[in-house]
């Protein structure tokens, strides 16, 4: 009999766990799934000192797939462009971006950052104290979720699936966030400007938790030194143009405002060095095309698509382990019920459980709480994700 049950949990899970995780099937998280995205806006993520000396408010815009009952999504945080002089969350090309990943079953955070609040000339110091606060900035994004993730789980990302990406600026930003993460053959000068701004991980907010991403997406970005990327290091997805003016396709300088800041180099280049340490890397280039070319109407459905073949495989290498893992069976009485239910979860002090329906719709949502009333939902069949600090388990609920 105790075979039997647990035979039947376990079929149950696997059933309705392609509902309530991540679906590798071939359509999530490639193709359109979801055809409606809700947006959560201005949600606080942190606060730091601006170059100005300033205190900066840092918040986040979340895009969601709409009615998506998934425990644990992939999460994508995107940075925007601008120079490191303007822009915002609200970039018309970020948006675009999120709301088709979103759609795609991708949860996206789109950030802002601390930006050049001074009159000045840009130069090559004042352009790298900016990509060291924009870095930090990202890395208390990320350290942001993983918090959330390990307390209320308000987003309901998966903790060990985060990419960093972005565009121009925000391209900068995110692939210095995964490949300038040691000093080991770091300038002096930039050691400098990284300790005055308080360390690689800054002081940005939500301590304690790791910043580490899984992979980066480059939309015309640039790194300041190639040898910066060491074997095993994250994969990257790139796209750019022959002909940028404004942040080279290959080794080249930086150009702001007119002026020549420094060094830098492109896609092309940090494509080639991957490929020699043998690091997962796609470059889609748009030959002759300059500065944020990948954005325009015409380019952007490949763009996307170059995305989302890239990243799909590493998000379903991480959610396919998750998704075979054998559940805990807990104890649910009585069931079937009619009202209350009781979960035994007395050996778990932090926990949440969630009820949907067989359509994944769900219902209600419940942190540390092991008595439930459920009188008030339509008579059926219903599922609980448990998620406690030693796994989730699916259970099958019936009201009469």
């Amino acid at each position: 009999m105790i075979k039997k049950l647990l035979s039947s949990v376990f079929l149950t899970y696997i059933a309705y766990s392609s509902v309530l995780f991540a679906q590798c099937d071939g359509q999530r998280f490639t193709d359109i799934v979801f055809p409606e995205v809700q947006v959560t806006q201005d949600v606080n993520y942190g606060s730091s000192t601006t170059m100005s000396g300033d205190t900066k408010i840092l918040h986040f815009d979340f895009y969601e797939p709409k009615n998506d009952v998934a425990a644990q999504r992939p999460l994508i945080i995107l940075a925007h462009g601008g120079s490191f002089i303007g822009g915002n969350e609200n970039s018309g090309d970020i948006v675009t971006l999120a709301q088709e990943l979103a759609k795609r079953g991708y949860v996206v955070a789109s950030i802002n950052y601390r930006l050049i609040d001074q009159i000045v000339l840009p130069n090559q110091t004042i352009m790298m104290d900016a990509v060291v606060k924009a870095v930090q900035d990202m890395k208390a994004a990320i350290r942001f979720f993983r918090q959330d993730a390990a307390t209320t789980n308000t987003y309901r990302i998966n903790p060990d699936m985060i990419i960093a990406g972005g565009a121009s600026a925000g391209a900068v930003t995110a692939i210095h966030t995964a490949y300038l993460d040691t000093e080991e053959g770091v300038p002096s000068n930039v050691i400098t400007i990284i300790n005055d701004n308080g360390g690689i991980e800054g002081n940005s907010g939500n301590a304690g938790y790791s910043s580490s991403v899984n992979a980066v997406i480059n939309l015309c970005g640039a790194i300041g030194d190639t040898n910066w990327i060491q074997a095993g290091e994250e994969p990257i997805v790139s796209a750019h143009g022959t002909n940028d003016g404004t942040l080279p396709y290959g080794a080249g300088n930086a150009v702001v405002m007119g002026f020549t800041i420094m060094p830098v180099f492109g896609s092309q280049s940090i494509d080639a060095r991957c490929q020699e340490l043998g690091i997962p890397t796609e470059l889609l280039t748009f030959q002759g095309g300059d500065h944020m070319v990948h954005a325009t109407t015409a380019n952007y459905p490949t763009t996307i698509a170059t995305i989302v073949d890239f990243i799909a495989p590493i998000v379903c290498s991480e959610a396919t382990a998750v998704h075979h893992t054998t559940p805990t069976i807990y104890s649910i009485t009585p069931n079937p019920a009619q009202d209350m239910v009781r979960f035994d979860l007395s050996n778990t002090t932090q926990f949440s459980i969630t009820i949907a329906d067989q359509t994944g719709k769900i219902w209600q949502t419940n942190y540390n709480e092991n008595v439930l009333s459920l009188g008030s939902l339509p008579r059926g069949i219903y599922f609980a994700q448990i998620k406690t600090d030693v796994g989730t388990s699916i259970q099958k609920i019936v009201l009469q």
